[in-house]
């Protein structure tokens, strides 16, 4: 008798128009964090370090953070089909076709998604079941709604796979767009820290969000 498997599983590397795997020390993937810690923009919104250029020599400390992580995933746009003759066309493959490693070395890098550990070691803090939120996007493929794809798939992993009662995240309060996604995929507003952050000599709120299990279920019609 076959295992009755949830429908969802054959799907669970995969969203609507993205797939999601691990970061590989491999060129591709030294160039793809090379591009993101070099953005500036992007640098500055995705964590408080003081902003200055990153070496190439940085790709092991990324490395060190993302196996740090409960999760850590690099958001893809899959590859094109090819024709008869091995040439790309004009057309992607569906997200969940791309299961061998040659297509999804093929896939283009746009962005990660990560939970953090919220409350220091996960394996002296886990019983909390509290994770934190990261994301970054390259700017080519900003305003595209990837970003809000990317976070319901790790929602999902987070309180379907991962077991967590809690994902939280802050931001700066003048990422405008940030909180308008957040608060747009159900997140709830707890409070600012004020004047916590410096940007261009000008200090700026810490926005803090959070989502609950019971939430998440009422999000996606699950009774609890």
């Amino acid at each position: 008798m076959g295992v009755d498997h949830s429908p969802d599983l054959k799907t669970a590397f995969s969203s609507e128009r993205l797939i999601f795997r691990a970061l590989e020390d491999n060129d591709g993937d030294k160039k793809f964090v090379f591009d993101m810690n070099n953005d500036a923009l992007v640098q500055t919104m995705s964590n408080l370090t003081v902003l200055k250029p990153k070496s190439a020599a940085g790709f092991q400390k990324f490395m060190d953070f993302a196996q740090g992580c409960p999760i850590m995933a690099i958001a893809c746009l899959p590859p094109f089909v090819r024709d008869d003759d091995g040439a790309d066309t004009e057309t992607r493959m569906s997200p969940p076709d791309v299961v061998s490693q040659e297509d999804k070395a093929r896939a283009t890098p746009i962005g990660f998604v990560s939970i953090m550990a919220a409350r220091g070691n996960t394996e002296t803090t886990g019983h909390h079941r509290c994770g934190q939120l990261g994301i970054s996007i390259l700017r080519p493929f900003t305003g595209k709604g990837y970003g809000g794809e990317m976070i319901n798939w790790v929602l999902d992993w987070a309180f379907r796979r991962a077991n967590l009662h809690r994902v939280e995240l802050g931001t700066w309060s003048v990422n405008h767009n940030a909180i308008k996604l957040y608060r747009s995929l159900g997140f709830v507003e707890e409070g600012k820290d004020r004047e916590a952050l410096v940007l261009d000599r000008k200090w700026v709120d810490m926005v803090r969000f959070s989502m609950l299990e019971h939430e998440w279920e009422k999000l996606r019609g699950i009774g609890s």
